[in-house]
């Protein structure tokens, strides 16, 4: 750092300590501290004697699910609200002590507008986990709600002692001649941060949202929701660069080490990152799509900036990079429409009449529920006979392809009752054997017959006569 830097950062330093040193500064954090810890103290007694009373009605409402889950969200507001509200009331009966003694109370005036920012956050939170995943609600809270809370309060505080704006001019150090300024700095660290769990939110909110009450296909609104996602980001991006001010000899430098990088270690990374917003432009692939992958059908759960998340009808998770569906071809059973043909095939005997087959076939399959009437079954012979039966295939719809299995397995056991009701005859694997005596040795079946009855349990009969 230069000299200048330095008493720039010893004089906001030595003004905010001697701000607090003020007396009147002192009496205010001192009830302020007492203030919070008050209120901790006081919720936490408070949520417990009412936990106790109210626990004989959580238990009487079990049975009720939607009464009992109604029951936890509103608990949950009242318990996030009970804290900045008393703290709110304490702060403001503290202002009136003070000002009836004749002491500023400037410092918790201000104060106060942190409060109602607690109660504002709360009430997000209470809507988020009226609509979300209790486990997402959680770990948005751990990672962005309570750090944005204390990020605000911080700069209400730090505003109080110094000016924002004076702060953020502080330049910290220089890169390539280019002075990166502490407010510079916090927007490309913080600021990013924060950025980018504020399109998580706003994307998981409209994705829950629209799915539940309009009638979008959750795929398609997955993938325009992905593509808005992508584009805030890059705004975000551009918004830090144009912050920072680096001139063309900086953003030189940093496009030449970027190409390098790129070129090496990030070629892969950026490829799946191109391949995953093709495919989404492209809609040849999005996510609740039906694919086969190796053989084996699966749904696209998740299509990420390096890859491609599909649970399998095994329930197996795959991590499929995005270049591999770019540049490879893939069978998909949804691309235009869910509706996929399976097929049946049925071996019966010449003696049945191919006409009654062809019908019960066809009225079985009509009578399955998850058999579609558009396209309608179709039974056909196989164009060659066998030596010992005719194979009849039966084609059926179905609209949901991964209950392909389970529904040809249904299927194949109602025609196979169908079959015996009417006595239509299945057929057996037959083969015919053909045993030729020679002229000096004895028939097989005749050696063995006195082979065993000249011995037992491998001892001689003469053996044992004597």
């Amino acid at each position: 750092m230069t000299e200048e830097k330095t008493q720039s950062l010893a004089e906001m330093i030595d003004r905010i300590l001697i701000f607090i040193a003020r007396p009147e500064v002192e009496t205010q954090l001192i009830v302020l501290g007492l203030v919070v810890i008050l209120s901790i103290l006081l919720s936490s007694y408070t949520w417990k004697l009412i936990c106790e009373c109210l626990k004989p009605v959580l238990r009487n409402t079990q049975h009720m699910p939607y009464i009992h889950s109604y029951l936890h969200k509103v608990i949950y507001l009242f318990k996030a609200l009970t804290f900045p509200i008393l703290a709110l009331l304490l702060n403001m009966v503290a202002q009136s002590i003070l000002e009836a003694q004749g002491n500023m109370v400037g410092l918790l005036a201000e104060i106060q507008y942190s409060f109602y920012t607690l109660i504002a956050f709360e009430l997000v939170m209470a809507v988020f986990y009226a609509n979300f995943e209790a486990h997402e609600v959680s770990r948005y809270r751990r990672r962005f709600h309570i750090p944005l809370l204390i990020l605000i309060v911080l700069f209400q505080l730090i505003n109080q002692f110094v000016d924002i704006h004076l702060l953020a001019a502080i330049v910290v150090f220089h890169y390539v001649d280019n002075p990166i300024t502490f407010g510079a700095l916090a927007i490309a660290t913080l600021g990013l941060y924060f950025w980018t769990y504020t399109i998580n939110v706003i994307y998981t909110f409209l994705l829950n949202f629209l799915v539940k009450f309009t009638n979008t296909d959750k795929g398609a609104t997955q993938a325009t929701l992905t593509l808005i996602r992508y584009l805030l980001f890059a705004l975000g991006l551009y918004y830090i660069f144009s912050q920072l001010q680096l001139n063309s000899t900086t953003l030189a430098a940093i496009t030449a080490g970027l190409s390098i990088g790129v070129g090496f270690a990030l070629r892969e990374i950026l490829s799946n990152f191109i391949s995953g917003i093709l495919l989404l432009m492209e809609r040849s692939l999005h996510p609740q799509d039906i694919i086969e992958v190796d053989g084996t059908m699966a749904v696209v759960q998740s299509l990420k900036i390096r890859a491609t998340t599909v649970r399998t009808i095994y329930d197996e998770e795959l991590v499929i990079p995005n270049q591999k569906f770019l540049t490879e071809s893939f069978k998909t059973y949804t691309g235009s429409d869910k509706k996929v043909r399976i097929t049946v095939f049925i071996k019966t005997s010449y003696d049945n009449n191919p006409h009654r087959v062809i019908e019960l076939m066809k009225d079985t399959a009509i009578a399955h529920p998850s058999i579609l009437s558009d396209p309608a079954p179709e039974v056909f012979i196989q164009d060659q006979f066998s030596d010992n039966s005719v194979t009849f295939k039966l084609l059926m719809g179905i609209d949901k392809p991964m209950n392909k299995e389970r529904v040809k397995s249904e299927v194949i056991q109602n025609i196979w009752h169908a079959f015996r009701s009417n006595n239509i005859d299945l057929t057996y694997p037959g083969m015919e054997v053909s045993i030729k005596d020679s002229v000096d040795q004895k028939p097989f079946y005749q050696s063995s017959v006195e082979h065993r009855q000249s011995s037992v349990y491998g001892i001689p009969r003469s053996s044992l006569s004597q």
